[in-house]
């Protein structure tokens, strides 16, 4: 039977929908249920709302987490992998730490060969860079504390993925850290990227805490 829309209604326990139920308004109030969409659910007209604002609708692209990895015990990568990808992707990281000074390099679908380039600068200063590299290097100077930072990579299927990346880093309290930004390419025209490491280049280790977010924009 019909829902009434202008009623209100609750339920308690699980419950299965065999029909498409039309009604104008869903609003979940509990903090401790789960709900599972086996299928999605698809949107003709409105948007998901969070925190009062839309954050995806049904004209317009959306943002997705596709991965996020945190160490739960120190180690030298931090690997992100996705089930799915897209032409954009958006990559956040923090490292609180590291047992020895680091630079943050990335790699791609497992790829060690020399088929990285990249150029990095700091505080306005002059770039430096290299290609024919095993990584895409985001600082040009070793931290020896934290870091953080954000990048953009273009992801097309047929041609060399492009990087760029803002990152902060050696900030403590009430003093300022360094600002480095870094643009680089992975040299790959036939697949897209699927698997996002952040590297620390050799044996230095990346302390317990550290993460890696991996965000696809459907577009």
């Amino acid at each position: 039977s019909a829902i009434d829309q202008a009623a209100a209604h609750s339920w308690s326990g699980q419950h299965k929908f065999w029909v498409e139920p039309e009604v104008s308004t869903i609003k979940a109030t509990s903090t401790t249920a789960t709900s599972t969409f086996s299928n999605c659910v698809s949107l003709t007209g409105g948007c998901f709302s969070m925190n009062g604002g839309c954050i995806a609708t049904s004209s317009s692209s959306a943002m997705v987490q596709e991965c996020r990895t945190e160490l739960a015990t120190a180690n030298a990568s931090i690997i992100c992998t996705m089930a799915t990808t897209s032409r954009s992707l958006i990559i956040d990281f923090y490292i609180p730490g590291a047992s020895a000074a680091y630079i943050p390099r990335f790699r791609f679908n497992s790829d060690t060969a020399g088929n990285y380039s990249f150029s990095t600068a700091e505080e306005g200063g002059a770039r430096t860079g290299a290609s024919t590299q095993n990584r895409i290097e985001t600082t040009a100077t070793s931290p020896t504390t934290n870091a953080s930072g954000t990048c953009h990579v273009t992801n097309p299927l047929s041609t060399l993925k492009i990087m760029r990346c803002q990152v902060d880093f050696a900030w403590v309290t009430v003093t300022a850290g360094t600002s480095a930004d870094s643009t680089g390419a992975w040299n790959n025209t036939t697949a897209q990227i699927t698997t996002v490491e952040l590297w620390s280049g050799g044996a230095t280790t990346y302390n317990v805490g550290s993460w890696l977010v991996v965000w696809s924009v459907k577009n």
